[in-house]
């Protein structure tokens, strides 16, 4: 072999040998950047996946809260309308109250509430009183009903009828008047 055959031969291993290496750097270049990317990708998913999910939950918080102020709306507009209601059926009542009071079951009850109240005061004292707004016929009714023992008078202020007795004797309030049990069924009322 020559020299120049030598160096014809040395330059193409050398050449070999450095495309290999070359070819080594590249693939392991390469590599590394595959795996880089690979990682970028991993990384972004994630961070794309957290911000999604962040998202949705302040979206949820969102609509919870516009929820929960409807269903505070509806309830105050649905207390308002139930006591709109409340309102108009008392006043029905009232008118319901002002009517029977003019008529013939009045005075039985008139009777059976007096009856009761003698009863209560076993021959004690007691007094009797009847809605300033009485007809002139009940009130006659209502005192020929009581005994010796008993003293009708008018109350202070209308009470939409009934009675009201005092047993002082004995300390007893009773308060039979319809103002009473209107207030009473109005504030247990509810829809």
């Amino acid at each position: 072999m020559t020299t120049e055959e030598k160096l014809k031969r040395f330059r193409e291993l050398c050449i070999d040998d450095e495309k290999k290496r070359t070819s080594r750097i590249i693939e392991e270049y390469r590599a590394g950047l595959e795996a880089s990317f690979e990682e970028h990708k991993k990384h972004a998913l994630k961070r794309q996946t957290e911000e999604f999910a962040a998202e949705k939950e302040k979206l949820d918080r969102q609509i919870r809260s516009e929820i929960a102020q409807r269903q505070q709306q509806l309830k105050v507009k649905a207390g308002k309308r139930s006591e709109e209601l409340k309102e108009s059926l008392f006043s029905e009542v009232k008118d319901k109250l002002a009517s029977f009071r003019s008529g013939p079951d009045y005075k039985v009850l008139i009777e059976r509430e007096l009856k009761a109240i003698e009863k209560t005061a076993d021959g004690a004292a007691f007094k009797v009183f009847v809605d300033p707004g009485e007809s002139e016929q009940i009130k006659a009714y209502a005192k020929s009903l009581l005994p010796e023992n008993g003293e009708l008078s008018e109350g202070d202020g209308g009470f939409l009828g009934g009675v009201m007795a005092i047993i002082e004797s004995k300390n007893i309030l009773i308060d039979n008047s319809f103002l009473t049990k209107l207030l009473k069924e109005k504030n247990e009322f509810s829809f």
